[in-house]
């Protein structure tokens, strides 16, 4: 959030950025455009602080929103969750069981192949 404040400048400072602001306007400027640059708006900083507090009281309600938002699971809902992860777990465990069992055959039959020869 510090980065949305800005420091205080000297007069040297506003200056070297309104020559800045007046050369680049310069070069961009059109016949029918004022020879003087627009001015970049300045808020007093009332109106800055009243404008971060409003911004921070929209954060802060965007974000109960999204909280409030959230529901938890209902007692169905983490059976049935409990039951997908159950069963996902005993595939797993088929699938490694099936897998042995598989290797256990092809290192029996490798060897009887060895042996024969």
């Amino acid at each position: 959030m510090s980065g949305q404040f800005k420091s205080f400048v000297t007069e040297e400072e506003v200056q070297e950025q309104r020559q800045k602001r007046q050369a680049e306007w310069e070069k961009v400027r059109k016949p029918d455009d004022p020879e003087e640059c627009p001015e970049e708006e300045t808020r007093s900083l009332f109106d800055q602080l009243r404008a971060n507090k409003d911004f921070a009281e929209r954060e802060r309600e965007e974000e109960t929103k999204l909280r409030s938002s959230v529901k938890g699971l209902d007692d169905d809902e983490v059976q049935f969750l409990n039951f997908v992860s159950n069963r996902q777990m005993q595939i797993e465990k088929d699938r490694n069981k099936e897998e042995k069992s598989v290797m256990e055959e092809l290192k029996i039959s490798f060897n009887l192949g060895e042996t024969e020869r």
